[in-house]
């Protein structure tokens, strides 16, 4: 949408930067994949011989009669907060990193490369503190779980004990009900404009309300829309490339909330 509205104003997207505040816990089957990329067989896995064959990344692959063997010119480079990003100008806010913000950028990145965005995409993402203080103990806390979770038999203790979560177990409904997700974006434009938006999402994002983003993501392809599909081949899709403005109405109906800002 920050792509879309800059582009009415007749320039490019140079820069696009998110805060996300937000309350969540992650479940048992989450924590248990996170654990298997970071420490189990799934670390070990090498990169596959077609990727490597490919001679770039493979999210820059370009779809259907666009795919001629060479990569998207539209590229996008994730310069996310990585540990702690003071506040700039009246008004700023502090940021950390963000758990998803690689995921995200990812994405984002694909998303570019399909729908050409920008071919020099900045994105950067963090999670927005209202004060330095606040900010530093989250990630001296992050630090030291992270810290625990890397030491093999403390990493077990807490899974014997619950600290970390397992398969089948995760927060409790009244905590899910309270959890939330606010995510604040400015974008900077090849000329210099700025456009700002807030898009919120009103209980937990990462357990329940990710149900309900996956439903309307699947009833965006299954049902008939007056709105046209962003693509409708087959392929490797994100939903900015594929279900786009389809998907975001099903959402804006469903819960979600998303405004420009002046």
């Amino acid at each position: 949408m920050l792509a879309n509205k800059m582009s009415e104003k007749g320039e490019e997207l140079a820069r696009v930067d998110f805060y996300d505040k937000i309350k969540s816990a992650p479940s048992g089957g989450t924590m248990e994949t996170a654990l298997g990329i970071m420490y189990g067989k799934e670390s070990k896995l090498k990169k596959p011989a077609a990727v490597k064959a490919l001679g770039f990344d493979p999210l820059l692959k370009l779809q259907g009669d666009d795919n001629k063997g060479e990569p998207s010119q539209f590229a996008t480079s994730a310069r996310n907060v990585k540990s702690l990003e003071m506040a700039k100008g009246k008004g700023g806010q502090v940021r950390t990193l963000f758990f998803m913000a690689g995921v995200n950028g990812n994405a984002v990145k694909r998303s570019n490369a399909l729908n050409g965005y920008s071919k020099k995409l900045v994105y950067c993402e963090g999670q927005a503190f209202g004060s330095t203080l606040s900010a530093t103990i989250y990630l001296a806390g992050l630090a030291f779980y992270g810290l625990c979770l890397a030491i093999a038999p403390i990493r077990a203790l807490m899974l014997a004990t619950g600290i970390v979560p397992k398969p089948g177990q995760g927060p409790s409904a009244e905590y899910m009900d309270e959890g939330y997700l606010i995510v604040e974006g400015t974008a900077k434009g090849s000329a210099g404009s700025i456009i700002k938006s807030t898009m919120q999402f009103h209980c937990d994002p990462g357990y329940k309300d990710t149900a309900r983003m996956l439903v309307e993501a699947g009833l965006s392809l299954a049902l008939p829309s007056d709105k046209p599909l962003k693509s409708a081949e087959g392929g490797v899709y994100t939903p900015g490339a594929c279900q786009g403005e389809v998907l975001l109405d099903r959402l804006l109906a469903t819960g979600t909330d998303f405004r420009f800002d002046a």
